[in-house]
């Protein structure tokens, strides 16, 4: 057996006798997440009556394309953006849920609104909710049966007895979703935000009580008594991520089953997982190894528990406020959802995000979990310089 075990199975006996830490590892997050859960659900709901932007492409530019533009400039919830940017640029956008809705006019918009035919294709961005998304095509369809029925043909069709076809007037509109999985989009909700984002603030938390143990067992000497007996610094390193990589895991199944269970119990809403179980796998494992080798960075950086504790707490709390923990990042400014992506907490939130609001699989998160393995990487590296410098090797 090699011989990290060792020093693994004797830094998890330590883990499991400290109940103090256990319990701020398990029972803060849980709180956590039915408090904000519970307390901003009305929240979520109001943001919903914000004003929201669209683009629109007049790819006809015929009298009637403009006054369908007018029409959908009068005052209301959706606020159309003026952009000079390309019709590829705008989809990219949209795409990344920087703009909501866009609106592409055909250029045969004339003849084709004569002849109730698709005159018109709207894209959904991917984190809209669900009702918004319904609220806005109801919108654009509005505008466009009036425009119909004001170019002449509705008078003419009355004077001639027949009435509006209702269901053939419906493809006067294509829309589509960009991201949608198998079982369709789901609804954003209070529940759904603070479950993936608490959780990980607590996979980061993680770092006190192991940076803590780290430098009691230097300052106690059994670091120096492991070094003499040629214990390589990887195998120290090794032993001291599984457990807490474990206890990370063990995090996760309880705060998804908090989110599914618990919260609807208490009157919220329910935790949507998505459809991919190996995503959500693989998500879990590249955030609680991004969260260990963070932690075990800053136990080899200070030298004193207190340089410790409040390194790695006020850490989390920046690499919360800025990876959308705290604050949603779709409530920040432009500015701040791209600055918040040097926080790794922001890949894992967004990863959790793709797997739970839209649908994503082991393919939709490359991307997010690539991240966090990257960062993991740097983290278990730096830390292993400076341990085998401070070792003298």
């Amino acid at each position: 057996m090699p011989r990290f075990w060792y020093f693994a199975k004797k830094e998890f006996r330590l883990v499991m006798r400290d109940r103090h830490a256990l319990l701020l590892l398990f029972l803060m997050p849980t709180l956590f997440i039915l408090i904000m859960s519970l307390a901003l659900q009305s929240g979520f709901e109001s943001h919903r009556q914000v004003r929201i932007e669209y683009f629109l492409v007049d790819q006809a530019g015929s009298a009637s394309s403009t006054e369908l533009a007018r029409r959908m400039d009068e005052p209301g919830a959706f606020e159309r953006k003026q952009s000079d940017a390309t019709l590829e640029q705008m989809r990219e956008a949209v795409g990344q849920d920087r703009v909501k809705f866009l609106l592409i006019v055909d250029p045969d918009f004339d003849v084709k609104l004569a002849d109730a035919e698709r005159a018109v294709r709207l894209e959904v961005a991917p984190g809209i909710e669900l009702p918004i998304a319904m609220l806005f095509e109801a919108r654009v369809r509005q505008v466009l049966i009036g425009l119909y029925l004001d170019e002449g043909l509705g008078p003419f069709l009355e004077e001639g007895g027949l009435a509006v076809d209702q269901e053939t007037l419906a493809g006067l509109l294509e829309a589509d979703f960009l991201f949608e999985g198998d079982a369709g989009r789901q609804i954003p909700t209070s529940v759904q935000q603070n479950v993936p984002a608490w959780l990980m603030f607590a996979m980061f938390f993680v770092s006190v009580p192991l940076s803590t143990t780290l430098i009691s067992e230097r300052d106690n000497g059994t670091l120096a008594r492991l070094q003499t007996m040629s214990f390589p610094a990887s195998q120290l390193l090794l032993g001291k991520l599984l457990p807490y990589f474990a206890i990370n895991l063990c995090q996760v199944v309880l705060m998804l089953i908090v989110g599914v269970y618990l919260v609807p119990a208490l009157g919220g809403d329910r935790l949507v997982l998505g459809d991919s179980w190996g995503g959500l796998v693989m998500m879990s494992a590249a955030a609680s190894l991004a969260a260990v080798s963070f932690g075990l960075f800053i136990a080899q950086l200070v030298r004193t528990n207190e340089q410790a504790t409040i390194l790695t707490g006020v850490a989390t709390i920046i690499m919360a406020a800025i990876g959308g923990v705290m604050v949603p990042r779709f409530l920040m400014p432009q500015m701040m959802q791209d600055f918040s992506w040097v926080s790794p907490m922001t890949w894992g939130l967004e990863g959790y995000l793709d797997l739970f609001l839209r649908g994503g699989s082991v393919r939709d998160i490359l991307t997010e979990s690539g991240g966090l393995v990257g960062f993991s990487c740097l983290m278990l590296v730096l830390a292993l310089v400076i341990s085998r410098r401070r070792a003298g090797y």
